[in-house]
């Protein structure tokens, strides 16, 4: 909040934190507070670190930077796929 909670109009709740200067249309506008695990302080940006993805906040200017973190792939799934990639070029589909 201190760092750059009046650029970007943060309003906090009891459980969510909303971004008055984000596009009504952003699904990061409201964020509930259970979904973040962390804050980190950089030297220009701000990070919000929820299990899905990282929200970059500059703290001169107001821009966001979305990062989404790539989903873990088992060996089960990649398996799956390589089957699937196999029978797709065999049959010509």
């Amino acid at each position: 909040m201190a760092l750059c909670g009046q650029l970007y109009g943060i309003e906090l709740t009891d459980d969510s934190i909303t971004f008055a200067q984000m596009s009504t249309d952003s699904p990061f506008r409201t964020i509930l507070l259970r979904n973040i695990y962390g804050v980190e302080k950089f030297e220009y940006h701000v990070a919000l670190v929820s299990s899905t993805y990282i929200l970059f906040f500059n703290r001169d200017e107001v821009d966001v930077t979305v990062h989404f973190k790539p989903e873990p792939s088992n060996w089960f799934k990649r398996l799956y796929y390589w089957i699937k990639y196999r029978l797709s070029r065999e049959t010509g589909r």
